[in-house]
């Protein structure tokens, strides 16, 4: 008997072998010397570990990711970036890849596509990384054919994406993956759509701010529904518009719900545009409201709140059965009105 379990356990460990990180630093140091290379001697389900810094170069932009890996770094994006020169970041076809704490920036593919991941795998997660100063087609991240099954993007920020000639996408899901949800986002001063769904692709959106954004012709600022799409705990603000509101649906009947979300000071056109077109039905019900959010300091990019902000639970004009609405809750107390800026003036605080 005890030589059978042996056995047994003997089998089990080389049916699943223990998964190893990878620790990859922007000098070359570590385990391989480019992220591509670390990627690339990794079985499913390791960890490509990057160090504090910044890539840069060949074998750290353009990667492809074609197995089951955790790409992440070792303290978030604050501290790790791939800095991208007008490549794209990462291009990923394996299933269940995870992206963690890294910032990915100036991704412009020459192919259009992702300038900061091209998702073309199912059921990935993108988590706490931050987009910046991308262009392309879906600047930020593009989910495309493939991208199926409960992808999932959270607590991460787009500032200052832009798109390429009608490609004006900041987040684009495109040709029917299962549903993307985005949680915990910020979208802040980007030109084109912020986030944009194809036909009949589903998307969630939960407690995301939304501030700043610049719709072009054909698009709504802040999200463009394809196909069914609930809105719930947002803030969008202050973004403007071409010709239309920060939420619009090319679709005749969309398939939309809103709940307990501010939408308030945008424009199109020259005209104010919050609770209008796709969104109107859903004026004053569900807990949605139309009130100054009270950022602390939307001019240095902090978008948490004023402690009398309507967007806390205690100051809800509702009562505070929505909870939080936003990426962020309190942040600093008494109450005041914040000034808006122009994102250009921002760049240097996140570089």
């Amino acid at each position: 008997m005890r030589v059978a379990i042996v056995a047994l356990v003997l089998l089990v460990i080389v049916s699943f072998p223990l998964a190893r990180t990878w620790h990859v630093s922007p000098d070359g140091t570590g385990d391989a010397p480019t992220i591509q290379a670390g990627v690339d001697s990794t079985a499913p389900g390791d960890t490509i570990l990057l160090d504090d810094g910044t890539f840069i170069g060949d074998g750290n932009r353009e990667i492809q990711i074609t197995q089951t890996v955790v790409l992440r770094s070792e303290n978030g994006p604050d501290y790790t970036t791939l800095y991208l020169d007008d490549h794209q970041g990462v291009h990923v076809t394996a299933a269940d890849v995870v992206v963690e704490g890294i910032t990915f920036e100036e991704g412009a593919p020459v192919h259009v596509f992702g300038g900061g991941i091209y998702v073309q795998g199912p059921r990935i997660s993108v988590r706490n990384c931050r987009f910046q100063y991308c262009s392309g087609a879906g600047s930020g991240i593009l989910f495309y054919s493939g991208a199926t099954g409960a992808c999932e993007v959270l607590n991460c920020a787009f500032l200052e994406n832009s798109g390429v000639d009608i490609w004006d996408w900041s987040v684009m899901i495109y040709n029917y993956p299962d549903y993307v949800l985005f949680d915990g986002c910020l979208f802040a001063n980007n030109v084109g759509c912020s986030l944009c769904s194809d036909r009949y692709v589903s998307i969630i959106v939960r407690n995301s701010t939304f501030n700043g954004n610049q719709g072009l012709a054909g698009e709504g600022s802040a999200i463009t529904c394809g196909g069914p799409t609930e809105i719930e705990n947002c803030i969008i603000a202050y973004s403007t518009g071409t010709s239309l509101p920060p939420i619009y649906s090319g679709l005749s009947s969309p398939d939309l719900s809103i709940r307990c979300t501010d939408i308030f000071g945008n424009t199109a056109a020259g005209q104010s545009a919050d609770w209008v077109w796709d969104a109107d039905p859903f004026d004053g019900i569900d807990g949605n409201l139309c009130m100054d959010p009270l950022f602390c300091g939307a001019a240095s990019g902090d978008f948490s709140l004023y402690g009398n902000s309507p967007c806390l639970p205690e100051n809800h004009p509702d009562g505070p059965g929505c909870g939080v609405i936003g990426a962020y809750g309190e942040g600093c107390p008494g109450s005041t009105h914040t000034e808006q800026t122009s994102w250009g003036s921002l760049k240097s605080l996140f570089r």
